[in-house]
């Protein structure tokens, strides 16, 4: 996946995606990054990024509700679902280019975002 900084081998930190402006190749705007999704494990050095949440709206977060362990209140689950209804999810396979100076990341699609406590 090309970057705009790949040329200097500058390194960029995870958190550096979040709140970056997500386009698709045509320049439809989807949304922002609101989260980074790891995958791999079991040692942290094992971990690679699989992917990232965007949302039409940067501000709010899940709290943890869309993941496996957390289960809590029900009515409180529902209102964060409810409340992010417009999420997204690209694969990290998808993105074609990060612009890291103008925070911009250009994807080839948007996924649906599925509930990873849902059975595989």
């Amino acid at each position: 996946m090309p970057s705009e900084s790949a040329a200097t081998g500058a390194v960029h930190r995870l958190g550096e995606l979040l709140g970056a402006e997500v386009v698709l190749p045509d320049g439809t705007k989807a949304g922002q990054v609101n989260d980074v999704r790891l995958a791999g494990g079991p040692g942290l050095q094992d971990y690679v990024v699989d992917g990232f949440v965007v949302r039409a709206r940067g501000e709010g977060a899940f709290l943890g509700y869309d993941r496996r362990a957390v289960l809590g209140p029900w009515l409180l689950r529902a209102l964060v679902r409810a409340a992010n209804r417009d999420a997204r999810y690209v694969r990290w396979r998808a993105v074609r280019r990060i612009d890291w100076e103008a925070k911009l990341v250009v994807v080839e699609r948007l996924d649906p975002l599925e509930d990873e406590r849902a059975p595989a």
